[in-house]
């Protein structure tokens, strides 16, 4: 159990986080200014990680104006829990994503399939 095991994530520039951002939201012409000011705080919280990007954008698309402050605002005074340093980051990101969801049905879907290996084809008997 004395293995280390470096994680290396690549990250994007600040023009490609926030043009990911733009299109995993759907940040268009017609937003808000407000809301794009937001989002590119939010995008700038991401730190560049694709995976987060993704995240937290998608789980922001079609939300209220404040529930965007409110997800600034969690991932600007997130608390690190025990998590080694490199990611603490995507982590913050995925538990805003994993709280924004709808309902403790959605919620509770996706802690089942996270006990899958990645990119596994999961039979909806298995769900069920």
């Amino acid at each position: 159990m004395d293995c280390q095991k470096k994680i290396h994530l690549s990250t994007l520039t600040n023009d490609e986080t926030w043009d990911l951002f733009q299109k995993q939201a759907l940040i268009s012409e017609a937003t808000s200014i407000t809301v794009k000011n937001l989002a590119r705080e939010i995008s700038y919280e991401c730190k560049g990680l694709p995976v987060a990007i993704v995240a937290v954008a998608s789980s922001l698309k079609g939300k209220a104006q404040v529930e965007w402050k409110v997800a600034l605002d969690r991932l600007r005074s997130s608390k690190h829990v025990n998590i080694e340093k490199g990611l603490q980051n995507p982590y913050k990101c995925l538990q805003l994503s994993y709280d924004n969801l709808d309902t403790e049905e959605a919620k509770s879907l996706f802690l089942l399939c996270s006990v899958f290996p990645e990119d596994c084809e999961i039979p909806v008997e298995f769900l069920t």
